[in-house]
């Protein structure tokens, strides 16, 4: 369970590098607004 844990949270940490690595591309296609609804269905989902 730890190990599983442990390699979600890399990947979701690789992830959110990644987009702020690119959010200037990424802001471009997508709206900041429904940015943070998505992250937080994201987290909901998930929980």
């Amino acid at each position: 369970f730890v190990y599983h844990y442990a390699s979600v949270m890399l990947l979701g940490l690789t992830i959110f590098i990644s987009v702020i690595g690119l959010w200037d591309f990424i802001s471009f296609w997508v709206d900041n607004r429904l940015y943070f609804i998505y992250i937080v269905s994201f987290l909901f989902i998930n929980i």
